[in-house]
């Protein structure tokens, strides 16, 4: 996968990308089935972005249950939250779920205050997939925040018939 096709850096020209991998000291690292690419309770100092493969955002109690919250395939961000917030430890691990390729990115440069056009173009395509994120995980949490199973059912339901603009719709 070349930049151009990876979300982020959706209207970059090639010079705009190369002073972009430059400035935010980007690195690819190849990653095996199994591996854990970034541990809970450490810091994320860099997003990364899946060029190859997938991976899994997991949360392990302190039982040992695994809960596996997330994934991200080819182009998808991980980690983008935490490296915005340097100082926040990451409450999740990010493992391959397969063989791949992950392309990590310094976010401190991006922050920084600058007007050169790839700075503002990766800024604002960064906020529309935290966005997008942030719209799927409100749905989510529609679903989930009724107590009953019952209830749960009739949220997604609910959602359903407003997205299909009737009371009769096909699953």
């Amino acid at each position: 996968m070349e930049l151009p096709d990876v979300p982020l850096f959706r209207g970059l020209t090639a010079d705009e990308a190369e002073a972009a991998v430059t400035a935010l000291r980007m690195r690819r690292r190849a990653f095996a089935k199994g591996e854990i690419l970034l541990e809970a309770g450490q810091r994320a100092p860099a997003l990364g972005v899946v060029l190859a493969g997938r991976v899994h955002m997991e949360h392990l109690d302190v039982w040992g249950s695994k809960t596996l919250l997330g994934q991200a395939g080819p182009g998808d961000l991980f980690a983008e939250t935490y490296a915005c917030l340097p100082d926040e430890p990451l409450r999740v691990s990010v493992v391959a779920a397969e063989n791949g390729e992950a392309l990590f990115l310094e976010t401190g440069q991006l922050l920084q205050c600058g007007c050169e056009p790839w700075r503002w173009k990766l800024t604002q395509n960064l906020l529309r997939i935290a966005a997008r994120k942030n719209l799927g995980l409100a749905q989510r949490s529609l679903y989930t925040a009724p107590k009953t199973i019952r209830g749960r059912i009739t949220a997604y339901f609910s959602v359903l018939a407003r997205q299909n603009g009737s009371l009769r719709f096909t699953l």
